[in-house]
């Protein structure tokens, strides 16, 4: 004789949550939400996802112009490093990162790190959006065009 574990209301139980949570899934898709399962894994929870947000001409013009002079200060940087530090530049992951720098290394990348955010802000941006807009160029070719292209003008006019 076989024996049945699951009785038909727990069956259309389960059939209900699976069509309740496929529908939600759905829906929020369409209205750019991302469904997801909490920690607990029986909740359904919804977050934004990362939408790219438009870059006007006014602020792809102050990015590209803060980026051009950041460059500049890194590769000073990475100069003033090597000769710091016997001919070598260390992996350096982000301006809060020291470990593992000498003290005269961490010194000359935390002055880097200041002068770059104040290059950033002179154009008027916040680096944040500096930041956010050089995640978005990674993903968008459509915004690497414009930056490439804006920044072929600004060399030009220079």
């Amino acid at each position: 004789m076989m024996t049945s574990y699951c009785s038909r209301p727990d069956l259309t139980r389960i059939f209900s949550q699976c069509l309740l949570i496929g529908t939600l899934t759905t829906i929020s898709l369409l209205a750019g939400l991302t469904p997801g399962l909490s920690k607990d894994l029986h909740t359904l929870v919804f977050t934004s996802s990362a939408q790219a947000q438009d870059v006007t001409a006014d602020e792809l013009t102050r990015y590209v112009r803060a980026s051009l002079k950041v460059e500049a200060l890194r590769l000073a940087t990475y100069d003033e490093i090597k000769r710091a530090n016997n001919g070598t530049v260390p992996e350096i992951r982000s301006c809060s990162s020291l470990e593992g720098l000498s003290t005269e290394v961490a010194a000359i990348w935390t002055r880097f790190c200041s002068q770059a955010q104040n290059l950033i802000e002179k154009q008027g941006l916040l680096n944040i959006r500096y930041n956010t807009i050089t995640k978005l160029r990674q993903d968008d070719p459509n915004l690497e065009r414009r930056v490439i292209k804006e920044r072929d003008r600004q060399l030009q006019r220079s």
